[in-house]
């Protein structure tokens, strides 16, 4: 039930156009809650939404540290935001016409 709280207060944000307070409640989630969802809605986020590319990699990023840092607790999860990330590459690639 929380995390409907959490999204439905992001989706507001976003629907209000202030994208930078969705991303500020994003950081806080983030601090609350390391789930992988929660990581790949934020790059998500700055991907689409705020159509920060940049910023969606350095989300992507910081997510495979903190699983990374998890040792073994966190490599499925890893393993996640790893396939996540190279499709989100592929997608930047098509987009620029590189691929």
């Amino acid at each position: 039930m929380p995390e409907a709280a959490w999204r439905a207060a992001i989706d507001l944000e976003v629907r209000l156009g202030e994208l930078g307070r969705a991303r500020a409640l994003y950081r806080r989630l983030l601090d609350r809650s390391a789930h992988v969802k929660v990581w790949l809605a934020a790059a998500r986020f700055e991907a689409k939404v705020a159509q920060r590319a940049g910023d969606a990699r350095g989300v992507l990023r910081r997510a495979y540290d903190y699983f990374k840092g998890l040792g073994v607790r966190g490599h499925e999860s890893r393993a996640v935001i790893a396939e996540q990330w190279a499709r989100f590459e592929s997608a930047q690639a098509r987009r620029s016409g590189l691929e």
